[in-house]
Formats: structure tokens, C-alpha cells, sequence
């Protein structure tokens, strides 16, 4: 599975859940530097309280389609997280970059210097 083939997988999913309110790609995508190379970084904001309920749907997601062999926990709060995912079978740049966030919580990493034109 390809990066874009991987994302649109990814987008559907997170589409697909009641408590999700937005996503944007962040990262080399959002300053139109990425190719097949580039990780997927994904801001996710999600419903106050449903944060660690979607974090499990989704990696339930990603070991259906992929099997995750390792995460990389950077925060693990209840109103909000941020993981990197490496999936099995694929290269090592298949690599997933998720912060999910409440929707009250002010923290939305927004810069545009540092995440792009989200």
C-alpha cells in the first residue's frame, strides 16, 4: 500500500466516526514539499471525553489493514494525544504522525511556520 492509498484509507476511517469533527494533514503535505517518502501527519479534533475512545478505534483500524509494529508515544493526556505509528510490511517511511485533540482544548499545533497550511 502506497502513501496516498494509505491515507485515503486512513481519511475514510476517521471520516466515518461520529465524534470526529476535523482533520487536516499537517507536515511536508500542508507545504506542498511531500513525495512517496514523506510520513502521513494528521491533526485530528475530536469531541471533549472521546479522546481515548477514537485513539483505540483507530489503531484497531490500522491492525486490520496493516498491523502496527511499533508506536511511538510522544503525549498520552485525556484531552489529548499524539502517537507515530510504523506499520508492518511496509517501508520505513510508512509512518504514521497522529495528534488527537479535544475540541475545547486550545492546543490545536495551528502554526503555520512549523505544521503548514493545515
Amino acid at each position: 500500500m502506497n502513501r496516498e492509498e494509505l491515507l485515503s484509507e486512513i481519511l475514510k476511517e476517521l471520516k466515518s466516526y461520529p465524534q470526529v469533527n476535523l482533520i487536516a494533514e499537517g507536515g511536508a503535505k500542508a507545504f506542498n514539499r511531500y513525495d512517496e517518502l514523506s510520513d502521513i501527519d494528521l491533526m485530528v479534533d475530536a469531541e471533549d471525553g472521546t479522546i481515548e475512545e477514537t485513539v483505540k478505534m483507530f489503531e484497531n483500524f490500522m491492525n486490520e489493514i496493516a498491523g502496527i509494529s511499533l508506536v511511538y508515544i510522544v503525549t498520552e493526556k485525556k484531552d489529548h494525544q499524539h502517537k507515530f505509528y510504523k506499520l508492518k510490511g511496509t517501508d520505513k517511511f510508512s509512518i504514521v504522525d497522529l495528534f488527537i485533540v479535544e475540541r475545547s482544548n486550545p492546543v490545536k499545533e495551528l502554526e503555520k511556520h512549523i505544521h503548514g497550511n493545515l
